[in-house]
């Protein structure tokens, strides 16, 4: 008979949050505000967790955690694994999966954290993390019901659980249950008054319903929580765009810049303002920027390209303008505006096409 041990998880600084973006997201266009979702996975963060582990398997399962707890995800899969290939016990089973999952999404690789969550509650339905944490991949993949049916199941067993309610509210919202989905973020916050993205996912609901003093007042809430929180530094420049006050737009966007690992899109976004005001120079500046930065990302951002066209061409600067309608049609070889704009050009310079 295997004999077996507790083992208690307290304060793991592994962290595992991403987000979820819905369809009006990717529309570049500063006449409205993007409407982004931060959907919180569950992480072992200030949480306790007691997980039994067979004894003589608790030296694997440490040096599996550590390397997780080190952000060494190769290494934690690799241990997580063999304690998977030996183990028997369907409760435990469901938890190592679960920690294998958060590896794998270290790793970025969605889907092999989706299925180890998916193996995870058939072998463990009372593991909240891993209900919670399968909700959230759901939100991604845009199926609703499902995140909304784990969600709740996580709340089932632990009606206290921030990182749920958050997740069911996302859920809400993309089911069109506005109301409900406000009064589930409310709740998060009242357990977890310094939980940031729920702060910035009321805003959204606040921004939908052109409560825009009170969208203000949920982003610099999460700010006061966390000043580098570029995101919603972001929202902030938007909002102010949007009501017309582009002095304090850009002092936002130059913010989030600043704050940024990579301000690719606050430099793309600044860009736009100052087309849509007519500083084309000033656009171009910030658009070569937000380009220099999206390549380090190996983003080819067709968009970017074409508004830099746009920019050359108002300033009559044909040949450039050719140069970058012909960087848009590399990307996208039937994009009908870059061509056109392309053949306006040729023809203003006197070429024909």
């Amino acid at each position: 008979m295997k004999k077996y041990v507790l083992i208690i998880l307290l304060c793991l600084s592994t962290k595992n949050s991403f987000s979820v973006v819905n369809d009006q997201s990717n529309k570049q266009n500063n006449n409205k505000i993007n409407n982004e979702l931060f959907i919180n996975n569950t992480n072992l963060d200030s949480i306790f967790s007691v997980v039994t582990i067979p004894f003589d398997s608790t030296n694997i399962f440490l040096m599996g955690l550590y390397h997780l707890d080190q952000n060494q995800p190769e290494s934690a899969i690799y241990y997580f694994g063999e304690l998977l290939k030996e183990e028997t016990d369907s409760l435990v089973l469901g938890e190592l999966l679960y920690y294998q999952s958060l590896a794998y999404y270290n790793l970025d690789n969605i889907d092999s954290a989706f299925m180890n969550l998916k193996k995870s509650v058939v072998f463990n339905d009372y593991f909240k993390f891993a209900h919670s944490n399968l909700s959230s991949i759901y939100l991604e993949k845009g199926y609703y019901k499902d995140a909304l049916e784990h969600s709740n199941r996580a709340l089932e067993l632990d009606s206290n659980y921030a990182d749920a309610w958050n997740n069911r509210a996302g859920a809400l919202i993309q089911l069109n249950f506005i109301d409900s989905a406000e009064i589930a973020y409310l709740k998060a916050i009242e357990i977890k008054p310094d939980f940031k993205k729920v702060w910035f996912n009321l805003g959204i609901i606040k921004i939908n319903s052109n409560e825009f003093e009170e969208a203000v007042r949920c982003y610099n809430k999460a700010l006061e929580i966390d000043n580098r929180f570029v995101e919603a530094w972001i929202k902030l420049a938007e909002i102010s765009a949007y009501v017309g006050d582009s002095l304090m737009s850009f002092s936002y966007y130059d913010t989030a810049i600043i704050y940024a690992d990579n301000p690719w899109y606050p430099w793309s976004q600044k860009s736009m303002l100052h087309q849509i005001m007519g500083n084309h120079e000033n656009a171009l500046l910030c658009i070569d920027s937000a380009i220099v930065y999206g390549e380090r990302l190996s983003k080819s951002d067709k968009f970017l390209w074409y508004l830099k066209a746009y920019s050359l061409s108002v300033l009559f600067r044909y040949p450039e303008c050719i140069e970058a309608c012909d960087s848009v049609l590399k990307y996208d070889p039937y994009n009908q505006d870059a061509y056109l704009m392309r053949k306006d050009a040729l023809n203003r310079m006197g070429v024909g096409f």
